[in-house]
């Protein structure tokens, strides 16, 4: 609900879906859920929204939240993480199936990171936590946290590897672990939409929101 040019980065992101067609939207809440549900309601014009609530958001991570939600992925779906803002062309861009947006590694960025291969596909992403994470990742490219999915290679590739990896105790790491290790196992092609850094800004920091402003001022 922060405010980009005076206006939330959900309602920008709920008004950029529509844009490209999307008729159902799924918010996964925890924290202050009710002034999420308060303030955007069941419909965004003629998008309908549902709800899934994590209630354990304090002792778990997103993992725990995308996994809430499998059961109604019955569709090829976007997955967006909420503290994002970013162009209106680049859904455009991630339209069509198992698709993901990096972008090149700058000096401000940090979390997880993918290497490519020649036909610009996901080679290997790099959590924080990858056993043999290069040292130098300057000349990576950073996962912007944006992906299309289609439903059946979600429902065989990556939804088995979030419950296995839950199972195993593992609910405080992020769901990008499962993607990857579906990508380590070849279960999955993931081709890459490759953003430019005025495309996009996650907004962790108030130095992130002020980069945010600068970028989408208008």
């Amino acid at each position: 609900m922060v405010e980009v040019s005076g206006e939330p980065i959900l309602v920008r992101m709920l008004d950029q879906l529509r844009m490209v067609g999307v008729e159902q939207c799924i918010l996964v809440v925890g924290h202050k859920a009710e002034v999420i549900r308060d303030s955007i309601g069941s419909r965004h014009g003629d998008m309908a929204i549902d709800y899934v609530e994590n209630r354990e958001w304090q002792q778990t991570n997103n993992i725990v939240s995308l996994s809430m939600t499998v059961e109604r992925l019955t569709q090829d779906f976007f997955l967006l993480e909420g503290d994002l803002i970013f162009s209106d062309d680049v859904l455009v861009q991630l339209q069509g199936v198992d698709r993901t947006a990096v972008s090149p590694l700058q000096s401000h960025m940090d979390g997880t990171v993918v290497t490519l291969n020649r036909d610009s596909s996901v080679r290997k992403f790099f959590l924080k936590t990858t056993p043999g994470r290069p040292d130098d990742i300057s000349q990576l490219f950073k996962t912007v946290n944006i992906y299309s999915f289609s439903s059946k290679t979600f429902h065989s590739a990556v939804a088995p590897r979030l419950n296995g990896l839950i199972e195993s105790g593992e609910r405080k790491i992020f769901y990008e672990q499962a993607i990857a290790d579906a990508v380590d196992e070849e279960s999955i092609v993931l081709t890459t939409v490759s953003l430019m850094e005025d495309q996009w800004c996650e907004i962790d920091t108030a130095e992130d929101l002020e980069r945010a402003q600068d970028f989408f001022s208008t």
